[in-house]
């Protein structure tokens, strides 16, 4: 019974071990050692020498000693199966009650890579239920963990149906609305000044990241659509480049290039401040000089902005209400998978959100619409939380006035 129950705990600790290594390297070897050695390793080789120490020595030339002057049997030492389920509930214990936050967002960001690694070894592919059943198994582990923003797990949830737009199918998604937003900003207008660097116009900015705060020089670009930062500045915010991170293209004298992406925690200029996650493109060739990188649209378009040129000054006054997170996350999320089955006028879309981004995102409501010769549709269709690189299954279906052939997918809004 103890064997029975010390494995599951085992694996959880597993999770949990391999998840806070990745705080020091994403690397899978690093990952899975650490996870082994703490789950369980340590508790066998723990185990083995309570064992020895326990075990009764036996003296020389005492071989022939009558049975009652032995010394007696000592006590019962732990199996290995009670130690393994003991440190490992320790473990899950102190981390949850020491650290949840911190725990919480690692388990949330890195729990799930052992399933994927595996998956990707076994061939499957994406939204095959050995991915999502993991995924979703790691997902439940992470929401008993203690945390005051956790918005729990629910059922894809079906919308009203409306009756605006179509298009041909496609799963490619289209610019999002600028319709509300949760973090707080300054109410007021900030006066920043820059620095005219030849056709630049740089500005000191403060970048918050895993590892910490730092400030740096940035050319103010409203003509970039994300913000850019070089390698050496983001390794210094503590954030290590996935090399499955996802890529955006950009237009750029030279060419069409391709950058890949990450997220730092916020960004502020002056009393500025976006306190969110924002997407960065990672562009060594954007930096010159001092200067890190381009600070971008997905920045300045939290504000509304003034540019006076003669006085070397810029003025920001943040929108109300402010834009939503659905210009960052939309490079971030992949409709995978979508099938549409029409019965009489009902139609009912599958498909899989696929979550690139190293954090968990909330109320993503993606729309199906499709337009035929009676008019046109929409199907609308919630998930409540898709976890950190990871996939959920959305299921969405009503009347629509009309069939049609095709839908086409949009996100329509999530939050980080």
């Amino acid at each position: 019974m103890i064997f029975l129950l010390a494995i599951p705990v085992a694996l959880a600790g597993f999770i949990l071990a391999s998840s806070m290594a990745a705080t020091v390297s994403d690397n899978t070897w690093w990952l899975l050692g650490a996870g082994i050695s703490v789950s369980f390793i340590a508790p066998f080789v723990l185990a083995s020498w309570l064992r020895a120490l326990r075990r009764p020595r036996r003296a020389a030339g005492t071989d022939n000693v009558k049975d009652e002057a032995r010394p007696r049997a000592m006590p019962k030492h732990p199996t290995t199966s009670i130690t393994v389920l003991v440190l490992n509930l320790a473990m899950l214990m102190g981390a949850a009650t020491l650290a949840p936050t911190q725990t919480r967002t690692q388990v949330d960001t890195h729990g799930a890579w052992w399933v994927r690694e595996l998956a990707i070894h076994l061939e499957r592919q994406e939204g095959d239920p050995l991915i999502t059943k993991g995924e979703a198994a790691v997902s439940w582990l992470t929401s008993l963990i203690p945390n005051s923003d956790d918005v729990g797990l629910t059922k894809p949830q079906e919308l009203p149906t409306a009756t605006d737009g179509g298009a041909a199918l496609s799963s490619d998604l289209q610019a999002p609305r600028s319709d509300g937003g949760t973090e707080p900003m300054p109410d007021e207008a900030v006066k920043v000044s820059f620095k005219r660097e030849g056709s630049s116009v740089v500005v000191p900015v403060r970048l918050m990241g895993p590892a910490g705060t730092t400030t740096v020089k940035m050319i103010f670009d409203t003509g970039a659509t994300l913000t850019t930062l070089n390698t050496a500045t983001l390794n210094r915010l503590g954030i290590v480049i996935d090399p499955s991170a996802p890529t955006v293209e950009s237009h750029t004298a030279n060419g069409t290039v391709q950058r890949r992406l990450t997220l730092i925690q916020g960004a502020s200029l002056g009393g500025a401040r976006v306190p969110r996650p924002l997407a960065v493109g990672v562009c060594d060739l954007c930096a010159k000089d001092d200067e890190v990188g381009l600070l971008g649209l997905n920045f300045s378009r939290n504000f509304l902005v003034t540019m006076d040129h003669d006085a070397g000054r810029i003025v920001l006054k943040p929108k109300v209400p402010p834009p939503d997170h659905t210009f960052d996350v939309q490079h971030f999320i992949k409709l995978n998978n979508a099938r549409g089955i029409w019965r009489g006028r009902t139609l009912t879309v599958d498909l899989v959100v696929r979550n690139l981004a190293p954090r968990a995102l909330r109320d993503v409501q993606i729309s199906a619409t499709v337009e035929g010769p009676g008019g046109s549709g929409v199907l609308k269709g919630l998930l409540s939380r898709v976890p950190a690189r990871g996939s959920k299954p959305l299921h969405m279906s009503g009347k629509l006035p009309s069939r049609g052939k095709s839908f086409k997918l949009k996100l329509e809004r999530a939050l980080w």
